[in-house]
């Protein structure tokens, strides 16, 4: 999904620095972040983390320009704090996507009609032949546990060990998936490339990891080899896609078919 953008917690003055904070850069991302305020004394911790998300998205929609920082560098405003994985899962977004990053909320743009075909023609053929093998494959509103504090919301993952099974209906997390897909977009390609795929090769259970270039039909493999060892290769143009650690292939007409 197109997705990402700095945080608008330390909101930037008129030379383009944040209250607190360093000097911005000039590249730009399509979404925006939510500032948390900092925990006052004792309110009801879903009220003030819902109160939280409500006052910060108002805050951010104002923001016209949106500025991207070195995540290691983001410093917050002494007004806002990092929130938890746990109190990220619990807050409503009304409808609206969201990332967590290193305790920093990102809001998600919307996914072009290319990206939304390409994630979907994999995560069907996907669904059809895995039907009864134990393992599942769940779309960008299911999320993925990278860090301490960051959730990913990954175009398409894997699951396997019967991550359907009765208990886990309610759970917001299910551990490390198998196969992790990323469609990348012209905004978030490099993110993807670096930063997330670095995130996802840090899983233990993860063994395959597939970077699907729409705009140019490619297809790049990220496969396990061993306890640290990996294959990364991008696949030759029109070549079929092979998940050795589902034992199956998707036919590179299947992942990009417009029908």
């Amino acid at each position: 999904m197109d997705r990402r953008s700095e945080s608008c917690a330390g909101h930037k003055n008129q030379n383009g620095r944040r209250a607190g904070g360093n000097a911005v850069s000039s590249v730009r991302r399509k979404a925006r972040a939510l500032p948390v305020p900092a925990k006052q004394s004792k309110p009801s911790h879903q009220a003030g983390t819902q109160r939280a998300v409500e006052q910060s998205a108002a805050l951010c929609l104002s923001v016209q320009t949106v500025y991207l920082y070195p995540m290691t560098g983001v410093a917050l405003d002494p007004a806002y704090r990092r929130v938890s994985v746990e109190e990220f899962l619990e807050m409503d977004f009304r409808g609206a996507k969201a990332e967590l990053d290193d305790g920093l909320i990102y809001m998600m743009t919307g996914s072009s009609e290319m990206h939304a075909r390409v994630a979907g023609n994999i995560s069907a053929f996907l669904r059809q032949k895995l039907r009864g093998s134990g393992c599942r494959p769940y779309g960008s509103d299911f999320a993925t546990r990278t860090a301490d504090r960051t959730i990913r919301f990954p175009d398409v993952t894997v699951y396997c060990n019967d991550p359907s099974a009765p208990g886990n209906e309610r759970k917001q997390l299910l551990g490390d998936p198998q196969v992790v897909v990323e469609i990348l977009s012209p905004s978030t390609s490099s993110y993807d490339q670096k930063i997330k795929l670095q995130e996802y090769r840090e899983l233990a259970g993860v063994q395959e990891i597939v970077l699907v270039d729409p705009q140019t039909e490619r297809v790049r493999l990220v496969r396990r080899t061993g306890v640290a060892g990996w294959i990364d290769d991008w696949l030759d143009a029109g070549a079929d896609l092979i998940l050795a650690s589902l034992d199956l292939t998707i036919p590179h007409g299947e992942i990009f078919a417009r029908d």
